[in-house]
């Protein structure tokens, strides 16, 4: 398959396949870190100006939309607010989609355990006495 000048080849193996599926954790914790570092800079810039809200995520969450009129916090960073609620719902929509695609790994049937298990790179080595 050839895609602009680059040529691609279908993942058809089984390692190749587990490769995507450690690629959408991988990529999902990185979208988890991004996150809590957003949650941490906000929370942060909040309390510059009195606001002090608990460390958990969901009350934080929870607590934004009132926040972008709360009068302590001024037009700017009301401004900015809005700004980090649509990056934590994009990001929110993000690890929907890892979750929903490491759930599809674990409901396709194509997997025949045992035979993964059979695989060459899965079998132990070895080793001889020399």
């Amino acid at each position: 398959m050839l895609l602009g000048n680059r040529r691609c080849a279908s993942c058809r193996s089984r390692p190749s396949i587990s490769k995507l599926f450690s690629l959408w954790h991988s990529v999902r914790e990185g979208w988890k870190e991004e996150r809590t570092a957003l949650l941490n800079r906000v929370r942060g810039l909040l309390a510059e100006y009195g606001v002090v809200i608990g460390r958990s995520a969901d009350r934080f969450l929870g607590a934004l939309p009132k926040l972008t009129e709360d009068s302590r916090v001024p037009d700017p960073v009301r401004a900015l607010l809005l700004e980090a609620r649509e990056q934590f719902a994009a990001l929110h929509a993000r690890l929907a989609r890892c979750d929903a695609q490491i759930a599809a790994h674990f409901r396709n049937k194509r997997y025949d355990a045992a035979a993964w298990q059979r695989h060459p790179m899965h079998q132990p080595l070895l080793v001889g006495n020399a």
